[in-house]
């Protein structure tokens, strides 16, 4: 894959989300929540739009 192709969408999230708040960088807490809640599907959607239109 080319380098100019990528286009990330990141999420930096190392706290639970929505229930406790735990910082799970060194251990996890035991509530199963999206880490990534916060990465709109529609900003990924048209990233992928803007590449594949290349």
């Amino acid at each position: 894959m080319r380098l100019q192709l990528l286009s990330p969408a990141v999420s930096a999230c190392v706290h639970c989300p929505r229930v406790c708040g735990h910082d799970n960088r060194y251990e996890r807490c035991a509530h199963d929540v999206s880490f990534v809640d916060d990465v709109d599907a529609d900003d990924v959607a048209a990233r992928a739009m803007e590449v594949y239109e290349r």
